[in-house]
């Protein structure tokens, strides 16, 4: 199945527009202003808990950490809360202006050295600049990112700029952790292996980090997610 194939798979929705975040967390913003409350974990904790064992898995040493799609930016917390790198090596992007707001909001007040955290905005598929600007790191992390962009009303070409933004962002031994549950495993080998146009091939392999039984997105309950490793591929791999 191609790009354009999975793209007719997925109805554009108000999830995979900028405006849906855009109210989603200043809405966010306002109740924590109001009452310190941090907002939804998007698929739950336990999503995040297996992201964060599976990173534990790779025994890197104080890796450089780039959450895409940071939302709250608690996802870099657990990270941190591991102690699997330092908060100076950890940065946090989102296209919204009021998650990076939020998630550096509540970085301050948490404290713990959560402040040095770096907090920006990042548009992904639309700003090839900006991506460029940010370097590349040793691990990224998604947590329905791409599912979001695959929502979005032109998802061929953003599925495919996210890809390739990706691909700049990792660093040549670096790796991409993505949780997903809009796509299968085959759906994303295929996503991220069929577009070879920057040069280095990719490998796609899934996490053996055990799977929770359901996920919870938007109110509701389903199936399990799929929790992916994007990497270079390599001689002695």
């Amino acid at each position: 199945m191609s790009v354009e194939q999975q793209e007719q798979a997925f109805k554009p929705s108000k999830l995979g527009t900028k405006a849906h975040w855009d109210e989603c967390y200043e809405r966010e913003l306002v109740n924590w202003r109001e009452c310190e409350e941090e907002g939804e974990i998007w698929f739950g904790q336990q999503a995040a808990r297996r992201m964060v064992l599976q990173l534990k898995q790779l025994r890197l040493s104080s890796p450089t950490i780039l959450d895409l799609g940071t939302g709250n930016g608690m996802l870099l917390h657990d990270v941190l809360d591991e102690e699997l790198t330092e908060p100076e090596k950890s940065m946090g992007v989102d296209y919204s202006a009021a998650s990076i707001e939020l998630a550096g909001s509540i970085a301050q007040e948490r404290g713990r050295g959560l402040e040095r955290v770096r907090w920006q905005v990042l548009d992904l598929v639309g700003d090839e600049q900006s991506v460029g600007a940010c370097g590349q790191w040793d691990v990224l992390l998604d947590k329905g990112t791409l599912d979001a962009i695959a929502l979005s009303a032109h998802s061929e070409a953003a599925i495919t700029a996210y890809v390739r933004s990706t691909r700049k962002l990792r660093s040549p031994a670096g790796v991409l952790i993505l949780t997903s549950c809009n796509f299968t495993l085959e759906e994303l080998k295929r996503l991220f292996t069929q577009d070879q146009s920057m040069g280095d091939e990719d490998e796609v392999v899934e996490s053996n980090v055990a799977a929770p039984p359901t996920f919870s997105f938007g109110g509701r309950t389903g199936s399990t997610t799929t929790v992916i490793m994007v990497r270079s591929k390599s001689p002695g791999r």
